[in-house]
């Protein structure tokens, strides 16, 4: 059994330290394969240890289990290294990811003034929310879009959000209501265009906000030079 331990442990001894820095995605399972294969070492030298006949020295095998443990330390010291890094690195995309998505919504208040840039599938828009109105059971909006391009843009979609604000002045997207808009009118080049949408469910004094996304056309013509 010592010699056995004893080879167990050179073989430990000979394996290549593990790198500080790996992607996300590689470094996890090496360095809980490395862990698991020294607790397992540690393991194996503690049952020698007990079970190792009076008077033998046990000086050559302590000091191993000595080294092992500090290789122990020193892989959970990088695996919480490694942690924090996939950590930051999960925390960034969601932040890239959020800015990407946050371009291609316009998100409108009653009473705000100015306008929000959106994104479109030719380039940008603006659009602001210029006008609410009671309207039966719910809403009359007028949204004020606006083309920077030089293209007529026609068929022109959109998908918009309405709904309540919370207690704590957030969206209550839980109860949040949905549609999609076709617009009749053309959005002209460099040109300011005013549509109004009907937003049922909501009247007027308690619409909280307007989100404006995937904001589409179907055709477009060109001024000739």
């Amino acid at each position: 059994m010592w010699g056995r331990d004893a080879r167990a442990m050179d073989e430990i001894s000979r394996r290549e330290s593990v790198p500080q820095f790996l992607s996300a995605q590689d470094a996890r399972p090496r360095y809980v394969k490395v862990t698991q294969t020294i607790i397992a070492a540690v393991t194996l030298l503690l049952v020698t240890v007990s079970c190792t006949p009076v008077g033998v020295d046990l000086g050559p095998l302590e000091k191993k289990l000595g080294d092992a443990e500090a290789k122990l330390q020193k892989s959970q010291q990088q695996i919480d290294t490694l942690q924090t890094r996939v950590s930051t690195l999960e925390r960034t995309n969601n932040w890239r990811n959020f800015v990407d998505s946050a371009s291609g919504i316009a998100y409108l208040t009653p009473g705000s003034e100015g306008y929000s840039i959106i994104k479109m599938d030719v380039g940008f828009a603006t659009v602001s929310l210029t006008n609410v109105e009671p309207y039966a059971n719910g809403s009359r909006v007028a949204l004020q879009f606006g083309n920077p391009t030089s293209a007529n843009l026609t068929g022109t979609k959109v998908t918009i959000d309405w709904g309540k604000l919370s207690a704590d002045g957030t969206p209550d997207n839980q109860n949040a209501k949905s549609r999609e808009v076709t617009f009749i009118e053309n959005f002209g080049p460099a040109s300011w265009t005013t549509v109004h949408v009907i937003l049922d469910g909501i009247p007027a004094s308690q619409l909280g906000f307007v989100r404006v996304k995937d904001l589409i056309h179907t055709g477009m013509t060109l001024r000739r030079g």
